[in-house]
C-alpha cells in the first residue's frame, strides 16, 4: 500500500511539472509548489484513514491548510494526479469528485 501511495505522489509531482507552463525545474516543483505540497501531506493523511488511523489524520491537513491554503479532506479518495496552481483558501470536501490530469484555478 505504501508502494501504491509513493506511486500516486510521483504521478502527482510529474502533473505539476508537465501542468504549468511556468514550471522550469524539478527542484521548483519540489520546493515552492504549494499545490503539491498540499497534496504530499493529504495522500499522507490519506493513507492514515484507510488504516483506521484517524487522529493525526486532520492535524495532517490543518498542518497544510496553514501553510498553503490548500484543504483536502484525508477522506476524499482522490486517486488521479492533480496540480493546483496559485491558489489560497482553496478547500476540497470529502464528497467531491476530481477527474483525470485536472489543474485548479481559484476563482
Amino acid at each position: 500500500m505504501m508502494r501504491e501511495t509513493l506511486r500516486k505522489i510521483r504521478k502527482d509531482f510529474n502533473a505539476a511539472l508537465s501542468m504549468d507552463p511556468a514550471a522550469t525545474s524539478k527542484i521548483e516543483v519540489a520546493l515552492t509548489y504549494a499545490g503539491f505540497h498540499a497534496l504530499l501531506f493529504y495522500r499522507l493523511a490519506h493513507w492514515l484513514v484507510k488504516r483506521r488511523i484517524p487522529f493525526p489524520s486532520p492535524r495532517f491537513v490543518q498542518f497544510a491548510r496553514f501553510l498553503t491554503g490548500i484543504e483536502i479532506h484525508p477522506a476524499q479518495p482522490s486517486d488521479q494526479a492533480c496540480s493546483s496552481i496559485m491558489v489560497w483558501e482553496f478547500v476540497i470536501g470529502e464528497t467531491s469528485e476530481i477527474g483525470d490530469n485536472v489543474t485548479l484555478f481559484q476563482g
